[in-house]
């Protein structure tokens, strides 16, 4: 592990070695303060939390990974299984204590997978809109193929663009977002790997269940508002809650699968308090 001062943040960076496989981070660098360990969603990068990580670093050490296939970690087979294990050895091999997980989509059921298998590791966690669906049984390796086929055809498309182009794009298809956004996720879209999509695996009810009865600290699901391309559906959101104590739920309306990109304010005063 190797600090240094990224010359584009005011924040320590590094690299974490697993077994040959460089998982990056960024660091706000109070450690003093608790830590705060946030992973991002599918096609992002650790930087994507800035603007979260600017508000919160008052008060946490907040440290924002790279999951493999993105941002500047390797490259390297990926599953749900492999990501959790990454998050996991990361939080082990920088001595974190017992610190705070919030993830978003992929990083939100990457933190779940944590928080299950590795109690020890994590305080709480707060899961905005993770990958865990309605139906009842597990995708076929059809729809899974045909699900990864159009998004390797989205991503070869998306990267033969430049970054202003790419920058373009993503002001049309999200004209609510601010835009200090965009910087990072462009060079998020232009970073991530094929690999990565093998990494994004999605949940059933059945899973889910599985998974959220093993959770044994304090957990918070955030949700988007009905009618909008969230994931989460509110019957999902009530079985979770029913399904285990150490559960709540809130939604932000207005607010679509980027909850914190499209209801910021309200999204951060939901994560603070229950931080607190």
């Amino acid at each position: 592990m190797v600090d240094v001062v990224n010359a584009t943040t005011p924040w320590q960076e590094g690299n974490v070695d697993l077994c040959g496989l460089n998982i990056h981070y960024y660091r706000t660098g109070n450690a003093d303060k608790p830590a705060l360990v946030v992973a991002h969603g599918f096609g992002d990068n650790g930087l994507c939390w800035r603007r979260v990580a600017n508000d919160l670093q008052h008060r946490f050490d907040v440290i924002m990974i790279d999951a493999r296939n993105h941002g500047q970690s390797g490259t390297a087979p990926a599953n749900s299984t492999a990501i959790i294990e990454d998050l996991a050895s990361v939080i082990t091999a920088l001595n974190l204590d017992k610190p705070a997980l919030l993830g978003h989509s992929m990083g939100a059921s990457t933190v779940a997978g944590v928080a299950a298998q590795y109690p020890h590791l994590v305080s709480k966690i707060i899961l905005e809109d993770p990958l865990w669906k309605e139906r009842t049984r597990a995708e076929s390796a059809e729809d899974q193929n045909k699900r990864l086929h159009a998004y390797q055809q989205q991503l070869e498309a998306q990267q033969a663009l430049s970054d202003k182009e790419i920058m373009q794009a993503g002001k049309e298809q999200h004209p609510t977002w601010r835009a200090d956004e965009f910087p990072d996720w462009a060079i998020a879209k232009q970073q991530v790997r094929a690999e990565a999509l093998l990494g994004l695996s999605v949940s059933n009810w059945t899973q889910t269940h599985d998974l959220v009865s093993r959770i044994t600290c304090p957990s918070l699901l955030i949700r988007a508002g009905t009618g909008s391309d969230g994931v989460i559906t509110a019957e999902i959101a009530t079985k979770v809650v029913k399904s285990n104590n150490y559960f709540s739920a809130v939604d932000v309306a207005g607010a679509g699968h980027n909850i914190r990109r499209e209801g910021f304010d309200e999204y951060l005063a939901i994560v603070s308090t229950f931080l607190e």
